[in-house]
Order: C-alpha cells, then sequence, then structure tokens
C-alpha cells in the first residue's frame, strides 16, 4: 500500500509541475510575451547581462585543417525573460575571450515566469592558420583549452 501511495504522490507532484508549466506559458502568450506587451507608447529600453556560463567543453573535429567548437551551457538571467542577446569571441595571443551576453525589456509590465532559462551554445572557433600549441578559451570566466599538435593550415 506504501509503494501506490508514494507513486501516486510522485504522480500528482509531476502533473503540478506541468500545469504550473502550461499556465506560466499561456500566461506569456497572452499578455505579449517577454519582448512585447505592456505600455505600447513607451519605451523602456533593455536590461543587459551576461550569461551564467557552467560547463565549457571543447570538440576537437577530426578533420584538417582542424576544427574546433565550445560548447558553453548554463542559465540565463534570473527568470524566464532574459534571451541570449550577443555572442563575441576574440583572440589575444593564445587565449580566446567569448562574451556571451544577455538581455530583457526593462519594461515593468511584462509579466515573466520565475523560470530559470537553461542554455547550450555551440561556438565555433576560427583556428584555421594557427601555429602548433596550447589554446587557452574563456567564456564568461570560465576557462577551458585545447592543444594542436601541429599548424593548423593547409600546405601546398
Amino acid at each position: 500500500m506504501d509503494v501506490n501511495r508514494k507513486m501516486l504522490f510522485k504522480l500528482l507532484r509531476y502533473f503540478s509541475l506541468a500545469l504550473i508549466t502550461i499556465l506560466a506559458s499561456i500566461t506569456i502568450i497572452v499578455t505579449g510575451g517577454c519582448d512585447g506587451g505592456g505600455d505600447g507608447d513607451k519605451d523602456y529600453g533593455y536590461i543587459y547581462g551576461y550569461a551564467t556560463v557552467e560547463e565549457v567543453v571543447i570538440e576537437v573535429l577530426e578533420s584538417f585543417p582542424v576544427q574546433i567548437n565550445v560548447v558553453a551551457s548554463g542559465y540565463i538571467g534570473n527568470d524566464g525573460c532574459w534571451r541570449i542577446y550577443n555572442i563575441t569571441t576574440t583572440k589575444d595571443n593564445n587565449i580566446f575571450y567569448i562574451d556571451i551576453e544577455t538581455r530583457k525589456s526593462a519594461d515593468p509590465n511584462i509579466p515573466c515566469t520565475l523560470m530559470v532559462e537553461q542554455f547550450e551554445e555551440v561556438i565555433p572557433l576560427d583556428v584555421y592558420g594557427l601555429e602548433a600549441g596550447v589554446y587557452e578559451v574563456d567564456v564568461n570566466g570560465v576557462p577551458g583549452s585545447f592543444e594542436l599538435s601541429q599548424d593548423n593550415i593547409l600546405q601546398e
């Protein structure tokens, strides 16, 4: 009997979470979403920030010249209205800096869910022509590295 009772509580918990998610989504759709709605005549602009990166994985694709992808994952903002706005990559010596910028509307009349948005972005690095060596990657402060065992250029 205890097993059935535990199963029932587990089912009720999952059903409740699903119902809350559906109702929150409907609320956003009906009220104009995170990027619209509110006072149509006022331009509140945006609030900007950076994604919280929890993990950086370096993918070395088996090809020549070698291709490198950075897979960054984490979460965006502290509510459901934040979105990834811009991803920039810059290189300084042997370090690639990747900034994942976020934004949301500054309109206080736009309802947002309290659900944090998870993300995973695959960011290709421009590594053609690089010399053999160890390279570091910094994604919003989270480090990673990879090594090129030979110069990454086609010989003619």
